[in-house]
């Protein structure tokens, strides 16, 4: 080969690994992700007419794997690191409120100043995994969440069921611990430390699959909701036979101040390609007298890909607020 083609072949030979190490992947896992965006419109109460806007749904980007170790002792190394990111105009920051210092000397508040974050993280940990169950130690989401299963079919959208009931919770400084299944039966526990909160934080669910079905029960204890402590116990339950899905769950919650509870059913029928659903719930827990109801329907492009569409409303009694939502959206899985 002529010396003045050798930075070339190099060149070449260069590109083509990089595209090799790229197509495989980060090692012994795989990057992951959705992008979940939708049109909707709105009118909320209080409002003086209908407002349209583009909503990201909490589409993400993630990075997960595991890791066998020595075989002898069967034991496996599992991470994850997920992050949710906005596709829609690249901002998941809230408002918020800070404290400054004028020319004077007194302190002053600064009310709602936007946090800009390109990205927020969710689920992310590293555990160790074998015949005894597997163990996590990170930010994870409850054990009480996670007992819902797939009873709502409006999840991450305006029907979502954190918007009736507490415990929704992704908690930070968790040890969270999986079992192994025993003929269908199993139990998840949780626990958050009290760095954040200044209390220990404890969430459990025993759950229980067997063909379609699918059964829980899940209890939070002194877990801290936006500076509220409660109890709350959940139970769960969904059902599929063929194309139909059903599910329902009750919630109670208890604080220093009151206990209220809540409920929720709802209904899946897929059609080939297409899904309809319908869901309805009431809670005092959010609010009181609080009613949701929403339909909608999926239609999957592709095994990856769906194009839906929802519409939702809420009214609490106590308040005299309605509001409802319409949307059309994209979902695209990868």
């Amino acid at each position: 080969m002529k010396a003045r083609y050798l930075p070339l072949a190099v060149a070449i030979s260069a590109a083509a690994m990089t595209t090799s190490v790229m197509a495989e992947g980060p090692v012994d896992g795989k990057v992951y992700g959705k992008i979940n965006v939708s049109l909707e419109s709105a009118d909320v109460a209080g409002s003086k007419s209908r407002e349209t806007s583009i909503v990201n749904n909490s589409s993400r980007l993630g990075f997960k794997g595991a890791t066998k170790l020595d075989e002898q002792n069967g034991l496996t190394v599992t991470y994850q690191l997920e992050f949710e990111v906005s596709p829609d105009e690249g901002d998941l920051g809230g408002k918020s409120n800070y404290s400054a210092t004028d020319s004077s000397g007194d302190t002053v508040t600064i009310k709602n100043v936007n946090d800009h974050n390109t990205i927020k993280q969710r689920n992310s940990f590293v555990g160790l995994k074998g015949s005894f169950g597997e163990a996590r130690v990170g930010i994870h989401d409850s054990a009480f969440k996670n007992a819902q299963g797939n009873v709502d079919q409006f999840n991450d959208l305006k029907g979502d069921l954190k918007h009736l009931f507490n415990g929704e919770n992704r908690l930070k400084n968790t040890v969270y611990y999986l079992s192994p299944k025993f003929s269908g039966l199993s139990f998840d526990l949780s626990y958050a430390t009290p760095e954040a909160t200044d209390n220990d934080q404890i969430s459990a669910a025993v759950k229980f699959e067997l063909d379609g079905l699918y059964a829980a029960l899940a209890y939070d204890n002194d877990v801290t909701s936006k500076g509220v402590h409660y109890e709350a116990y959940r139970a769960a339950a969904s059902y599929k036979i063929e194309a139909l899905t059903v599910g329902a769950m009750f919630q109670q919650e208890d604080t220093a101040k009151d206990s209220e509870n809540g409920f929720l059913v709802s209904a899946a029928y897929k059609i080939d390609a297409a899904t309809v659903k319908a869901q309805y719930g009431q809670s005092d827990i959010k609010a009181q007298g609080k009613n949701q109801w929403s339909l909608g329907a999926d239609y999957k492009l592709g095994k990856p890909t769906k194009v839906f569409a929802f519409y939702t409303m809420d009214d609490q009694d106590a308040a005299n607020k309605d509001n409802n939502y319409v949307g059309l959206g994209l979902e695209h899985k990868f």
